[in-house]
């Protein structure tokens, strides 16, 4: 996955303080749910398709990454957490 790549170069420091000696074996990320949300009462303009990719490591979630697209498919924003 790209932004975990780019998370373990870009925050070096907060990554070893999660991961310790980082081993990719035990790294796993699945989609755990996709959900519609429709934001902005009562206009309702805001509103995405989101995917909710968990990351797992050693077996506990440590992480989510969220896709949301626009409803016409578009990639609207990113996010990316570590719990």
């Amino acid at each position: 996955m790209k932004e975990f790549n780019n998370y373990k170069v870009e925050q070096e420091d907060e990554f070893r303080s999660y991961f310790g000696d980082f081993k990719e074996a035990y790294l796993d990320y699945y989609i755990k749910k996709v959900s519609i949300e429709f934001k902005n009462f009562p206009e309702f303009n805001y509103n995405h398709l989101v995917t909710h990719l968990w990351i797992e490591y050693k077996g506990k979630v440590v992480g989510e990454y969220r896709l949301l697209f626009s409803l016409d498919g578009e990639i609207y924003d990113t996010n990316f957490l570590m719990y």
